[in-house]
């Protein structure tokens, strides 16, 4: 019986062992693919220290120049604001005088159509006075030819009748 527990002991020492040396090659595994410490040593936090005013020059430049580039930004924006008011004032005052000549021209219109009534009214007129005219000359020619022709015939009935000298 002691053989059989010095066995049973000897395989549960084996087995512990087993599992241990399993737990230590998982950890070396782990450790072996973990990334780099991010902490560098002690050295390189006194470079960090030392190069500190150095980051800090050149992160206040780069203060100064977005800050100079806003500015810049910002006075282009002024100017692209002031171009618009000045187009959009131009603007109005285009629609302004645009709305002034469509007036203007539809008084010249009214004023067209006014004198071109005037005008036909006048052609009118005129050619009531000539064809007036041409009554009273057609009415005095034919005075003039009906007198002419009762004279002759007046004169012919006259000779036949025995009055005349011949």
């Amino acid at each position: 019986m002691k053989q059989t527990f010095r066995k049973a002991t000897e395989v549960m020492t084996m087995k512990r062992y087993a599992r241990i040396g399993m737990a230590a090659v998982v950890a070396a595994g782990l450790l072996a693919s973990a990334p780099p410490s991010a902490d560098g040593s002690v050295i390189d936090r006194f470079k960090d220290i030392y190069n500190a005013p150095e980051k800090l020059d050149e992160l206040q430049q780069q203060f100064v120049q977005t800050q100079e580039e806003l500015d810049e930004a910002r006075r282009k924006a002024d100017e692209y604001a002031q171009q618009q008011l000045k187009l959009m004032r131009e603007n109005e005052t285009y629609r302004q005088q645009n709305e002034a000549l469509m007036e203007q021209n539809e008084t010249l219109l009214t004023r067209m159509e006014q004198l071109e009534n005037d005008q036909s009214e006048r052609k009118r007129f005129y050619r009531k006075i000539a064809a007036s005219v041409l009554v009273f000359a057609g009415a005095g020619l034919l005075y003039i030819v009906s007198v002419r022709i009762w004279r002759y015939r007046a004169w012919r009935s006259n000779r036949s009748a025995g009055g005349g000298s011949e």
